[in-house]
């Protein structure tokens, strides 16, 4: 099936030639006079033009040494070229697409240019007003809150460390205000309210028991965080 035949007149077996499998040529007009057919494809077709003969192949693959003795491939370049001047064209070379748009729509392919250029600026203009950039000593100190709740997290679990802060405060209370011991737990926050110049609300929610169950890890850094800076205060 791979292989193409010709069939000519007043020859009872038709000739067999080696042509590419994978290449095949169309006739959408109708203008063959003749053609040669594989299985799958055509590979040859002849077409009449003036006085002489156009004759169109797939490819010449089957003329190079290593395939002209095979099969008929060798009488096929007798047949087509006996008594006759015979012009052979290979390797034909083509525009590419950007050659023959910049050719002939040169207008348009600028258009395009400009309108994507434009539409690059106006995607990379700011909007609104410039925002300041944060404070570099918050942000400092923020980092460094949340890696030192993260280390001591990793090292000691979330209630211990917690638990240890608590602690920590209140014997940093205990130092800076005496009898702070032998005061209710209302009095304790009041007092360190007063020291840290924090909210009573705060002060009770950093110090009241935590629950069991394990925080998230946003809560737990702020919860450390917290704690930190009431102790920082004292």
């Amino acid at each position: 099936p791979k292989l193409t035949r010709l069939y000519l007149e007043n020859e009872s077996a038709p000739a067999y030639m080696s042509f590419e499998p994978a290449f095949h040529l169309e006739d959408p007009e109708d203008n063959a006079q003749s053609w040669a057919n594989s299985g799958d494809a055509t590979h040859l077709m002849q077409i009449s033009r003036g006085d002489g003969m156009i004759t169109v192949i797939t490819d010449a693959d089957l003329w190079k040494a290593h395939s002209i003795g095979n099969y008929d491939n060798a009488w096929l370049l007798w047949y087509l070229t006996q008594g006759s001047e015979v012009t052979m064209v290979l390797q034909t070379e083509h525009d590419n697409l950007p050659s023959l748009l910049l050719r002939n729509f040169p207008q348009a392919l600028l258009a395009l240019a400009l309108l994507i250029a434009f539409g690059l600026w106006h995607v990379g203009l700011r909007e609104g007003p410039l925002q300041k950039p944060a404070s570099l000593a918050r942000r400092q100190l923020t980092e460094h809150l949340r890696a030192s709740a993260e280390f001591l997290r990793r090292r000691t679990g979330q209630q211990t460390l917690i638990k240890s802060l608590q602690q920590d405060v209140l014997r940093r209370a205990r130092q800076v205000h005496p009898g702070f011991e032998q005061l209710v737990v209302a009095e304790q926050w009041q007092v360190l309210s007063r020291l840290t110049r924090q909210p009573t609300s705060a002060i009770s929610d950093a110090l009241r028991p935590r629950p069991a169950q394990r925080l998230s890890h946003s809560e737990f850094t702020r919860q450390v965080a917290h704690l930190q800076t009431l102790r920082n205060a004292l």
